[in-house]
């Protein structure tokens, strides 16, 4: 085989590996792009912290984080962020 093939086939087979990436790509961006389906807001909780139910997306719930704040559930803001570890 000579340079100038092998060449060609890896630039086939780099050119297939970046459609495929595409492919993949697009079909996650789209999954996640699907809207829940809405539900009825439903909070389940313990005494002062729940998670608000607002809807299902693929057998999943989602909402948000809330606490009980005289008397109302409040939804939370979470803080926090990545951190670097020592090595000590």
């Amino acid at each position: 085989m000579t340079v100038a093939t092998k060449r060609r086939l890896v630039a086939f087979f780099w050119i297939i590996s970046l459609a495929i990436v595409g492919v993949t790509a697009a079909r996650a961006g789209q999954l996640q792009l699907q809207r829940p389906s809405p539900v009825e807001p439903t909070v389940i909780s313990g005494a002062d912290f729940g998670f608000r139910i607002t809807g299902m997306r693929g057998g999943r719930a989602v909402g948000a984080i809330v606490v009980r704040q005289n008397g109302q559930w409040v939804e939370t803001e979470l803080t926090g962020g990545v951190r670097q570890l020592s090595l000590k």
